[in-house]
């Protein structure tokens, strides 16, 4: 008697989540098993125009990766006027601080048109980090050099606001 083993296909919507996550920069050094694997920790959110994803001082315990659509990072001042920070579109991601540091959210974030994201929980990162430590490795370092680059950039920012400030003062 002989035994096939059963495989559970892969749908078409993990298929086209691991095809994403395959051009995502934090994950393009995984194997395809790795890729699969870590699609499985991984949950596609969808938001309408105007739909809060979270407010200032929620638990930051999820990373966003945005698929499709746009979302609008913003601080509420006491006055209730918004003062937008940031606004990101496909490919860019956001609560990455969250996997690692147990803090709240320090802004809000809403999205502006149809938005479509991924989403992973600061567990399933953790669990998916202890089962493949080698994919978990290489997601923390891609993710490491991204940092070190929004820091550089941010150093750029602040000095060239700082020279042109002490340009106007003279």
């Amino acid at each position: 008697m002989k035994f096939l083993s059963i495989k559970k296909p892969i749908e078409q919507e993990d298929k086209e989540m691991i095809k994403f996550l395959s051009k995502f920069e934090l994950f393009t050094n995984l194997s395809s098993t790795e890729l699969h694997h870590l699609a499985k920790c991984i949950h596609k959110r969808e938001f309408s125009q105007g739909e809060i994803i979270f407010k200032n001082g929620y638990p930051n315990i999820v990373f966003y990766i945005i698929k499709s659509g746009e979302v609008k990072i913003y601080i509420e001042k006491e006055n209730g006027e918004e003062i937008e920070l940031n606004i990101l579109g496909e490919y860019d991601f956001f609560g990455e601080f969250g996997l690692f540091l147990d803090t709240s959210r320090t802004a809000s974030c809403m999205a502006v048109k149809e938005t479509a994201m991924y989403a992973i929980s600061k567990t399933e990162f953790k669990s998916f980090i202890n089962k493949f430590p080698r994919g978990g490795n290489k997601i923390l370092f891609s993710l490491g050099k991204i940092l070190s680059q929004h820091i550089i950039h941010l150093n750029e920012k602040l000095k060239h606001s700082r020279l042109t400030n002490e340009y106007k003062e003279h």
